[in-house]
């Protein structure tokens, strides 16, 4: 059973871009993350290299600890975390 959530084609295109110009990124339970290197077994229950970090241990375990997996994931920030971002660099207001 498939999840209704779907980061679109663009967020994704995105959010690699957004990795690629430096963001900066500790992951945290509760984050999703994209894995274009297809290193995460088994499939994805959202969506093909969909990943929603839920045991930390496991997931960092699983590609060769947090350096690595910060290597190969990309952040998917969700709304609240994009707003989380904005927040923090003061662009807009609680």
């Amino acid at each position: 059973m498939r999840s209704e959530l779907q980061f679109s084609r663009q967020q994704i295109e995105l959010a690699i871009t957004f990795k690629q110009l430096g963001l900066v990124w500790e992951p945290v339970v509760g984050n999703y993350v994209y894995d274009l290197s297809d290193a995460l077994k088994p499939s994805s229950p959202f969506q093909d290299g969909v990943y929603f970090l839920l045991n930390y241990d496991c997931f960092m375990q699983r590609v060769g600890g947090l350096d690595r997996f910060k290597e190969l994931m990309t952040w998917l920030p969700t709304w609240n975390d994009a707003r989380e971002i904005l927040q923090s660099l003061l662009i807009i207001e609680v």
